[in-house]
Formats: C-alpha cells, structure tokens, sequence
C-alpha cells in the first residue's frame, strides 16, 4: 500500500485515536506504575526526613521523575519498529511520517506530561497537608520549609530552565527510540552522559585557561568575566541581540532539531522497509 505524503489533520486525529485505542491497556498500567513508585518515593522521604522537611526537596523529586519517567516513555515511542511484521504494518499504514511522527510528540509531550503531572500532585497535595498536619500539631518538633516564590531568589527562573530542558531531553530519547532497535533507552543514557561530561570537561578547561576567577554566565544575557588582582572585573559581553538570539535557541531549539532529525530518520524507514 502507498502511504499518502499530503499532510492532513483529521488523519491526525485519526491517528490519535487509534494511538490511544490500541494502546490503552500500556498506559493504563504505565499510569498505575508510575502512582506506585512515586507514592514509594512520598513514603521514603517521609520516613527519612525525620522531623525537618524541605520543599525543595519535593521540587527535586518532581523534575528528577519527570526526566526519568519521560526518557524511559520517550525510549519506547517507536517498538513498533522493532518486529518485522509490526514495522511492516506500520510503515505502510495509509499517513504520512509526519503525521505518524505528530501523533508520537503528541503523546509524549503532551499527554505524558499532564498524567505525569496529575499523578505527582495528586500524591503530593495529601503528602504535604500530612506534613502540615504533623508542624501544627507539633511545632516545636516538626519543622516544614517551605519554598519562597519571589524573583528574588531565582525559583521561576529554575524552574523554567528545567522545564525546556525536559522537552530537549525527551525529544532526544524519542531519536534515540528509532536509531537503536534494542537497548534504546541505555545506549542513549550513556550518549548524554558522554556529551555532558566533554561540556563539563570543556568549561573546567576553559576556566583554568583564563583564571580560577573566570566565570561564564547565562541567563537573561551571555558574558564571560574574570576578577583581576586589583579587583578590577573585566567583562567579555555579546552584543545585546545576539546574546537575546543565543539564549532563546539553547532555551528552545533542541527539541525542534531533534524532531526533525528524527523526522528525516523515520522517512529513511521507508526505504529501508522495501530493500
């Protein structure tokens, strides 16, 4: 069967539902896996953490479950690639790749993001009012530190960044699902472990070349500095728009890129499916 190469929206949605219909059952006990484990973590961090708690824990374990959890989702988007008559039938189903590759971000960035989303809070509202509980039943025993939402203190700022950062990752397992038939998810683990310790090892390298003083910044702009011996701080600064353009791409093109080169990865499935 020839697969159509006009791009049409009710055939996503068509797919979308099919999507969902042939593969409930996985999400419905992937939902009831994830509650199991993270209602673990609740109870170990309430177990451990004595009388003291911290929010900024419970922030941590939100975006530590949620990288996890969306690198190992991501890391299976495309098994259906990896059985001959399974990949047969879904190459040639009537949708183009586009399409097909849509209805995959669909579900990983959107659907798995709200369920995730939905099963830490609908743990973590009862966990904390218990903490609460135990503090106003017991002040001078318990203690619960609450996080300070202000610009001040950068929270927002954290936050966001890990946020984009999420969506890079999972677009990058969702690559790594259709470049690797077996072992997706560990073969692409020790990718990004490789990439990020040459980035770590790079900078390290880069500030012992300037100074221990040398220091890289970025945020709302990109500068390099280095503190002299008269305590003089010479600043190496971007212009203003190519900082604001430099900043915005590592905020948000990772995924784009990666969806694309995935795309230009799943149209070269088709000519390797009729060798």
């Amino acid at each position: 069967m020839e697969m159509t190469k006009n791009f049409s929206f009710a055939r996503v949605l068509l797919l979308l539902k099919k999507q969902w219909i042939e593969n409930i059952r996985f999400y419905l006990y992937a939902t009831l896996a994830l509650i199991g484990l993270l209602g673990v973590v609740f109870l170990f961090w309430l177990s451990t953490d004595g009388d003291k708690y911290d929010e900024d824990l419970l922030i941590g374990v939100f975006f530590l479950g949620l990288y996890l959890s969306g690198a190992i989702f991501a890391s299976t988007s495309f098994n259906m690639l990896k059985g001959k008559a399974k990949s047969i039938y879904w190459l040639s189903f009537p949708a183009s790749h586009l399409e097909k590759l849509i209805c995959l971000i669909f579900y990983n960035f959107i659907v798995f993001t709200v369920i995730y989303c939905v099963c830490f809070f609908l743990l973590a509202i009862p966990t904390v009012a218990y903490i609460q509980e135990l503090v106003s039943s017991n002040p001078l025993k318990y203690t619960f530190n609450r996080i300070v939402w202000s610009p001040s203190n950068n929270n927002f700022e954290a936050c966001y960044y890990f946020s984009c950062g999420f969506f890079g990752i999972q677009a990058l397992y969702l690559l790594g699902s259709i470049y690797f038939r077996r072992y997706s998810f560990i073969l692409t683990t020790i990718i990004v472990a490789f990439v990020f310790f040459c980035f770590i090892l790079y900078v390290k390298n880069l500030m012992a070349f300037f100074s221990a003083d040398f220091q890289i910044t970025l945020g709302h702009s990109f500068h390099a500095s280095r503190r002299y011996i008269a305590n003089n701080l010479k600043i190496y600064e971007l212009n203003r728009t190519v900082s604001d353009v430099i900043v915005f791409l590592f905020k948000f093109i990772w995924a784009p890129f990666l969806w694309l080169v995935t795309w230009f990865r799943l149209t070269e499935k088709k000519v390797e499916n009729r060798i």
